[in-house]
């Protein structure tokens, strides 16, 4: 009779596993699918797809051409003048920001004029802001 005890306790103890495991597997996968479906969903939002193509000396000032390679336009905020570690450079305490309020339509080349200097040493590298997202040389 002292057998009977363990042998209704594994059971017991088996069953209460096993509900657990029932309450705890569709709360997973409920998570699970909604993260997969907000992944999804922002992975087939339009993106800016664009690319530096090059930078030029206008005047002692950077003029940048930006070729928009993507199917959406690229709404350009910003142009950044960056440090070879692509950090925003500053003189003093102030960074070398030029806002740029510029439109680049689908399979379009855009130059944007800047007020930021042309100086290798400077400014060895260039970024704009589109969309939000910054785009690097």
């Amino acid at each position: 009779m002292r057998g009977i005890s363990e042998i209704v306790a594994s059971i017991l103890l088996v069953v209460v596993s096993l509900a657990l495991l029932a309450i705890a597997l569709p709360i997973y996968f409920n998570l699970l699918n909604a993260a997969r479906s907000a992944l999804a969903a922002q992975g087939g939002a339009p993106r800016c797809s664009a690319e530096i193509v090059a930078v030029a000396n206008e005047s002692g000032n950077a003029s940048i051409a930006l070729y928009n390679y993507g199917t959406t336009g690229c709404q350009i905020q910003y142009a950044l003048c960056l440090t070879a570690m692509g950090d925003l450079q500053t003189t003093g305490s102030t960074p070398l920001v030029y806002r740029a309020n510029a439109y680049a339509p689908p399979a379009s080349l855009l130059v944007i004029n800047t007020t930021l200097p042309y100086n290798s040493t400077l400014c060895p590298r260039y970024a704009v802001v589109a969309n939000g997202e910054r785009i690097s040389t």
